[in-house]
Order: C-alpha cells, then structure tokens, then sequence
C-alpha cells in the first residue's frame, strides 16, 4: 500500500472532514497522512479562528506562505497539497471579505456561466495567490460546485439526491439537505439544520463522515459531477500507479 504525506488547506472543518473522508475510502488502495495547514488541528479541535473561516481564511494562508516566502518549503514537505475553496467563490468580491490589494480577479465569471469554465477561472485566481512557484510537488485544487455540500449530500444520502444536478443552486442544496435530515430516523445523518431561519451544518456528523463514504459512492460522485471527476482525476495524478 502506498503511503502519502498529504498538506490541506480548506474553507473550514466540514470540508477537512469531507476531503479526507474522500482521500480514506475512495482510495483503498493507498494510505494518507493529512497535514492541517488550515484550519490547523488545534483551530479544528476549537472550532475557531482568528479571522474566522471560509474562503477568507484560504487567501490568508496562501498569501501569509507565499509573502514569507515559505510556499515551496511548505509544499516541500508533501507529497502533494490539496487546496479547497467553493466554486460560489468565483461570485464574490474581496471587497465583500475585507481584502485589499489582492492578486487575481473577483468576481471571476457571472451566474449563468458554464460551470467548468467558471472553475477553471477560479484555479487561475487561486494560481494568483500561490504564486509562481518551481520544483514543488504537484497542488491538486478542489473546487466542488456549488459547494462541498452538493458532493456531502450524494455521498451521505446516495438514494435521495439522484434529481440534485452539479447546477442547482446553493439554496435548493440546503433545503433538501434540511428535508432529509428531518425525520428523527436521520439523526445520525443530519448535516445541516435550521435555526432561527438559518442553515447551519451539524459538525458532529461531518466529523464522523468518512462512516458514510464508500468507494462505490465516490465513484459515483465522480460519474455525476465534473468537478469531482476533476479532482479525481488529479488526485489520481498525483498517485505513484
């Protein structure tokens, strides 16, 4: 079995949970070591951060590695770097999230755009904010459309989300992650609630998703939702074959 000394930097804790519950059983062949560069463990054990998460919380890390010149070191260490951000993204301002004088262009596309080409205009953005760099080893991009939840759903409820297209909207996602979790039945498998008029994820049954990824279910994904093929495809890439 191959062994695999894997960095991760993520929006936030669910995505972790999602991605290496990806990484665990839709790769049985091969073992991964996760590394948290952010959130890092501590931050995930707290489930805070200064600054707090999200999309934010990604350009920081990157432009923190890439100003202090440690991005090729970093990466150094790995044998690849996985690197997340929702493809909503591409739809934001910097403005929106406090940042100024950025590298790269948001918003990258307008709704309505093809959804690989407003993916691929989102990994330019995120090139920007690496930087130029050499000799380091490969950067997989995962970038799930709209969000992590279009794949969390079809992986934890595999025979209720066949009408759930990788171009359904963030909205309609969570209503129907409301819907199923509902039921008290569907406790265990409740990933997000609604409170107040809010929807909020249920962390403790993200951090225990990897129970409800299989392999057949992420071959599935894969087979249902291009970005996933895409970060399949490059995850593969990275493998020794």
């Amino acid at each position: 079995m191959s062994e695999y000394r894997v960095g991760i930097i993520t929006e936030g804790p669910t995505d972790i949970h999602l991605i290496t519950g990806i990484l665990e059983n839709g790769f049985p062949s091969h073992r991964f070591l996760p590394t948290l560069l952010s959130p890092t463990q501590e931050e995930l054990d707290l489930q805070k951060k200064d600054g707090g998460f999200g999309w934010r919380s990604v350009y920081l890390t990157c432009r923190e590695l890439k100003d202090r010149l440690a991005f090729s070191t970093c990466v150094g260490g790995f044998d690849f770097l996985v690197i997340h951000i929702d493809g909503d993204v591409a739809y934001h301002r910097y403005e929106d999230a406090g940042i100024v004088d950025a590298p790269g262009v948001l918003p990258c596309a307008a709704l309505g755009d093809e959804i690989g080409s407003v993916c691929a205009k989102l990994e330019g953005v995120l090139s920007e904010w690496i930087g130029n760099m050499s000799d380091t080893p490969q950067i997989v991009f995962c970038i799930p459309y709209i969000s992590t939840e279009t794949w969390a759903g079809a992986l934890v409820f595999p025979e209720s989300w066949g009408d759930v297209s990788e171009d359904c909207n963030e909205d309609f996602v969570s209503r129907r992650l409301v819907a199923l979790g509902r039921p008290k039945a569907e406790k265990a498998r409740r990933l997000v609630r609604q409170s107040g008029g809010q929807i909020k994820k249920v962390n403790g049954t993200y951090s225990r998703i990897g129970e409800y990824i299989t392999c057949k279910g992420w071959r599935a994904g894969v087979c249902r939702y291009r970005q996933a093929e895409k970060f399949d495809n490059q995850l593969k890439g990275s493998l020794i074959k």
